[in-house]
């Protein structure tokens, strides 16, 4: 199978794992720093992935993105809790959300 790429307005991968690699790389680094990013490349990028991301499953964002951090999120598989670093997504009506990196740039690389 062809290498699938991800093109983004500021920032092309050749390949999907390109891009994966990329942005868990800088979850950890957000996590680690316990930041909330409101501006900035990596801002601008995050939004474009979340809401094209939310356009292509058709999943109604509750408000207008305004922020992501990332953090910790434990969830249960099969009777075991495994514990993931994840983004999460800020809205203006104060409320936030977890996203898969993962499955939102499958989207946009499968989305042609």
């Amino acid at each position: 199978m062809a290498a699938k790429p991800v093109v983004l307005t500021g920032r092309t991968f050749d390949r999907k794992g390109d891009a994966e690699t990329y942005y868990l790389d800088q979850s950890k680094r957000l996590a680690e720093s316990k930041e909330v990013l409101k501006e900035g490349e990596i801002f601008s990028e995050l939004k474009e992935i979340f809401e094209r991301y939310c356009e292509y499953t058709e999943y109604s964002i509750p408000g207008e993105v305004v922020a992501f951090s990332a953090g910790n999120k434990t969830t249960e598989v099969n009777s075991r809790f495994l514990t993931n670093i994840c983004y999460y997504v800020h809205f203006s009506d104060n409320s936030m959300d977890d996203f898969s990196i993962k499955k939102a740039l499958t989207s946009i690389a499968n989305h042609v």
